[in-house]
């Protein structure tokens, strides 16, 4: 039957080295054009991407070749003006395609004064990045450092998801004790303010002071343990050998592995994009590992199970992103799938996103507004 090779994200290398010709002036005209017309596409569905509405539908990040536009735009979008959700999609581009050269632009946006509703989860976003970017010195000390500052300045009861995030990047021990002692005295605190309620029969207080005191128990308790458990698995399948990685990994992002959460499998499918891109020979590996993991989910189990399709569906568009090379059988079926832009390991070069009409409709009274200024 004959095979036909998907494009994939990973053709980095073919871009920088056909710009590397056209520096030289060997391309010729027609070829020029051709990657003319690539960064113009991949300017657009950049462009596409990032005036996207979020809030009710799924962003994946785009299907760009070119790494070199990649990070042109992340840098020039990369503002202390720029929204908190415009700043959460340009740090999932940075990390989808690992974009380490803009890892300094993420940490210069940092100012040591975060303490509101909007300048704290920005910070966390600009953390979260550059665990995951960042040079060794970034991550300790613009990162691990600056957490600590940054909870002493956060808000615990709407604001403490957003440390956690930060903690679960870091995937550092270190990092999560620190916030399971931020959180508990945090708590502590307010357990001695409702003994102090109690004792004067201060109910309203009592009441209010009881919610908080069980809200902290129960997130300790859930969200924090669960992260410490997460990064404990973290750090045992990092001990592994790449290969042993690969397998593991594999069935976390897919979430078959036991114990396996979102967060997970998030962790799972951003290291093998880190694994591929600093060790391109594991990239065949990786997509083969897809392949046979697919080829286990062909058939359900159980009569009547419909997880199998999703999970196979799910593990052929990351071994298409990986490179594998697949059959037209295999192709056609994995078309019939219903692609809700979920699934992190993914090519979509036709992806369709939805405007922000609200960015729109800002933007032209922005235009208009600059149409009536006076000159100086």
């Amino acid at each position: 039957m004959p095979e036909q090779t998907p494009r994939t994200a990973y053709k980095f290398a073919r871009c920088a080295a056909v710009a590397a010709l056209l520096a030289t002036g060997v391309v010729a005209t027609g070829e020029q054009k051709m990657i003319d017309q690539q960064v113009l596409n991949e300017s657009e569905r950049l462009a596409g991407y990032l005036a996207a509405n979020a809030k009710y539908n799924v962003v994946p990040p785009p299907a760009i070749e070119n790494r070199a536009e990649a990070v042109r735009f992340v840098r020039e979008h990369l503002t202390s003006t720029q929204s908190l959700g415009n700043l959460r999609k340009l740090s999932r581009l940075a990390v989808f395609y690992q974009l380490s050269e803009t890892s300094g632009g993420f940490e210069n946006l940092l100012t040591e004064k975060e303490a509101d509703a909007t300048g704290v989860p920005k910070a966390a976003v600009l953390l979260v990045t550059l665990a995951w970017i960042g040079n060794e010195t970034q991550v300790a000390n613009a990162a691990q450092e600056y957490l600590r500052q940054l909870e002493n300045r956060a808000d615990i009861e709407s604001q403490r998801q957003l440390i956690l995030e930060v903690c679960q990047a870091l995937g550092s021990p270190a990092a999560i004790a620190q916030h399971r002692q931020w959180v508990t005295t945090h708590m502590q605190a307010a357990q001695r303010q409702l003994a102090d309620a109690e004792r004067e029969h201060r109910d309203r207080q009592v009441s209010g002071l009881r919610n908080e005191v069980d809200e902290l128990e129960e997130y300790l308790g859930g969200d924090v343990a669960r992260t410490e458990s997460e990064i404990a698995l973290r750090q045992r399948i990092l001990q592994l050998s790449p290969t042993e990685q690969i397998s593991r990994l594999a069935r976390l992002y897919l979430e078959t592995e036991d114990y396996a959460t979102p967060a997970l499998a998030y962790w799972a499918g951003i290291t093998l994009l880190r694994m591929s891109s600093r060790a391109p020979d594991l990239r065949a590996h990786i997509a083969r590992t897809f392949v046979e993991r697919a080829r286990e989910h062909e058939k359900p189990v159980d009569p009547g199970d419909e997880e199998h399709e999703l999970v196979r569906a799910k593990a052929l568009r990351a071994a298409q992103l990986f490179g594998a090379s697949f059959d037209t059988q295999q192709l056609n079926w994995l078309h019939t799938q219903r692609d809700t832009g979920s699934d992190l390991l993914a090519w979509r070069p036709q992806w369709q996103y939805l405007e922000d009409r609200g960015q729109r409709f800002k933007k032209k009274a922005e235009d208009r507004g600059k149409q009536f200024k006076k000159k100086p």
